[in-house]
């Protein structure tokens, strides 16, 4: 009986295949540092929009970081309409993580006006949420 890898364990074996840092993969998927360095540690898990994230970071499946699949890979070709979703949401944490900084530094119009924009942006596209 082979024993399942864990989250960690395969943030961990991406990392390595890749060749890259910790601070690389924070950069690629928008994360901050010490969060990544939780998920590496198994220190936390990763929120739905974080394994998006990372999954774009460790250019591999959200099944393959969630466990449910040993293949890094996608099972199948991911269709058009699905990378633009996972798109969509990697694009909806990164302005809802910068509002919420700015919300935070008390620059409520900057914070007001981005999260503005990524509401036109969604009715422009036909994807209000």
């Amino acid at each position: 009986m082979t024993r399942r890898l864990s989250p960690k364990d395969r943030i961990r074996k991406r990392k390595a295949e890749l060749g890259l840092t910790t601070s690389q993969i924070a950069r690629r998927g928008d994360l901050p540092r010490p969060t990544v360095d939780a998920y590496v540690c198994g220190k936390a898990s990763p929120s739905y929009r974080n394994l998006i994230a990372l999954s774009v970071a460790l250019e591999c499946s959200t099944d393959y970081l969630a466990g449910l699949t040993d293949d890094p890979e996608p099972r199948q070709p991911v269709s058009e309409r699905d990378r633009v979703a996972q798109a969509q949401a990697l694009i909806d944490h990164i302005v809802t993580s910068r509002a919420n900084e700015l919300m935070q530094q008390r620059h409520f119009r900057a914070a007001g006006d981005l999260l503005s924009a990524i509401g036109t942006v969604r009715e422009v596209t036909g994807n209000g949420q």
